[in-house]
């Protein structure tokens, strides 16, 4: 185990129990463990040095950790990685959307990407307006309120209001979208 000079004896059972279930270097491998094991082990890193952190990295992502890495974030990162090699990382898609995030804010501002929650058949949507409490239940062919069946959550919002509403901001399913205020000024 090269680079781990100053470990303490506590750690070196810790130490090398965390390399050699890493030992393989691939960022891709799932590692069996039991969910106390898994625990136990990110609990473990918690108890080393930065020195024996830092011994563990080039392990786990093949290279030196950042030289001015703080003991805190060695900790958050590595529990991260031992995480994901256990239960499996980010999917596909989500990889995707932060790169272009990544991208964009290097280049201009981020814009909103975040999608709305999907609404899944079963859902509850509750909404009080004056002092009522309005509970709709999605269904996959539209929504249920009161026990008559509508094609939006709009034509609720309506009905429960009075007045034009955009059901999912209504129902906060979806924020309100304002217009910033340099928009304001460039259209005045």
């Amino acid at each position: 185990m090269s680079g781990q000079t100053n470990v303490r004896a506590g750690n070196y059972l810790i130490l090398g129990h965390l390399m050699d279930l890493l030992s393989s270097g691939r960022q891709s491998v799932t590692v069996a463990m039991e969910p106390q094991a898994l625990t136990e082990s990110v609990q473990s890193l918690a108890r080393l040095t930065p020195s024996e952190l830092r011994a563990l990295w080039p392990r786990w992502f093949n290279r030196l950790p950042p030289a001015r890495l703080r003991r805190d974030l060695l900790v958050r990162v590595l529990a991260y990685r031992l995480q994901e090699r256990q239960q499996g990382g980010l999917r596909a898609a989500t990889r995707k959307q932060l790169q272009v995030l990544a991208k964009l804010g290097k280049t201009s501002s981020i814009p909103k990407v975040v999608e709305p929650p999907r609404l899944t058949p079963g859902t509850h949507v509750i909404r009080e307006w004056k002092n009522e409490r309005h509970q709709v239940t999605v269904e996959t062919s539209g929504f249920v309120y009161r026990g008559q069946r509508y094609r939006s959550l709009s034509e609720i919002a309506c009905r429960i209001t009075g007045t034009r509403w955009s059901g999912p901001v209504f129902f906060g399913v979806k924020p309100a979208v304002r217009p910033s205020r340099a928009r304001k000024e460039e259209k005045a």
